[in-house]
């Protein structure tokens, strides 16, 4: 009875001070925790939305929004739905947009180095020389438009696909084949090699090659074997010839927005742009030899050169290599631009 007698006052002043705190101020409520807000990345390609690229886009998203855990929202904006091939040198740095997967020249205008894969038969069958003048191309590139551009290479597209000649009335062998002939380059870098080989370089968008070659007001045009598949160059174009390059496909992305994100959510895109690379690179191989047989089985004469008849196209080319080189010295990136050449296996070099 002892015990109890002893513990009512104890509980009576329990009780007696819960009621005092009861009567004053409420207490105040634990302030409300927001969810961080996603991060936006909006995604550019003016690439056709029937090209293959728009896949990898797409598998991009699914693995960035899987395993960023809602923290990054991916916008696909494929077919040049949004911006084109040649904005992309403006909204990439501006942050206009945060990231593209665009052409390795696009960036040729503000340095030199832009233009390495656009040199002519840098392409070689075999890959493995390939890819290590690629990888120094890449990582040449990167240091120079992080420094200048505020872009950065996330990938590279490996095997983004080979380009030829689609020509309307004769194969396109060697050099003499080509003289006089007005043919389409898809840039400056191409049109100055059409130039170099005697042709006559003609400057058109991709979409109107199609009807200018059936017209007649041009003879061909230079084209990636993808792309003489999905635009019907085919069906005007009744030779196609090459390897004559591959230019590599970057993933590009603002510096400031890269720059912005946190280790773990870099390393989410980081892994994902290489998932993504290498659904591409097996599409691009695949497409490549889709449409070469497409292109045989509608008639099309199809003519891969020969290691013989490419030594002849490098050795009319060497007057590009020498100007590239040239231009590199001249902004103080020599010893890079060789480095990229040396890779590659080029002779003299």
């Amino acid at each position: 009875m002892k015990r109890k007698i002893l513990l009512f006052p104890l509980a009576s002043l329990l009780a007696i001070s819960l009621v005092a705190v009861g009567c004053g101020a409420p207490a105040p409520e634990a302030p409300e925790v927001k969810a961080p807000e996603p991060v936006l990345i909006r995604f550019v390609c003016g690439l056709p939305f029937a090209h293959h690229t728009t896949k990898v886009m797409e598998l991009f998203e699914q693995e960035v929004e899987a395993n960023s855990n809602g923290l990054i929202e991916v916008e696909l904006y494929a077919g040049a739905e949004l911006y084109g091939h040649k904005d992309m040198v403006r909204v990439i740095p501006s942050g206009a947009v945060e990231m593209a997967i665009t052409s390795g020249g696009t960036f040729a205008g503000l340095n030199p180095i832009g233009k390495a894969m656009g040199q002519p038969f840098l392409t070689d069958p075999d890959h493995e020389k390939f890819d290590k003048g690629r990888a120094t191309f890449i990582s040449v590139l990167d240091t120079e438009l992080q420094k200048k551009a505020n872009v950065k290479i996330l990938d590279a597209l490996s095997w983004f696909g080979e380009q030829g000649f689609a020509s309307r009335d004769k194969l396109i062998k060697q050099p003499s084949d080509l003289v006089g002939l007005k043919i389409r380059g898809p840039g400056s870098d191409q049109l100055d090699a059409i130039t170099q080989w005697g042709g006559i370089g003609v400057s058109l968008s991709a979409a109107e090659v199609t009807d200018a070659i059936g017209k007649g007001s041009i003879d061909g045009a230079l084209a990636g074997f993808t792309t003489w598949g999905t635009r019907g160059y085919y069906e005007v174009a009744d030779y196609f010839s090459g390897s004559t390059a591959s230019v590599p496909w970057l993933f590009i992305v603002n510096l400031d927005t890269w720059n912005g994100l946190t280790p773990a959510l870099q390393q989410v895109i980081t892994e994902a742009a290489q998932t993504a690379e290498e659904l591409g690179s097996i599409l691009s191989f695949e497409g490549d030899e889709t449409y070469l047989q497409m292109g045989r089985d509608t008639g099309n004469t199809i003519h891969l050169f020969t290691p013989e008849e490419l030594v002849i196209w490098k050795e009319a080319s060497q007057p590009l290599y020498d100007k590239w080189i040239a231009d590199c010295k001249e902004a103080g990136i020599e010893a890079e631009a060789i480095s990229i050449f040396t890779a590659f296996g080029l002779a003299g070099y």
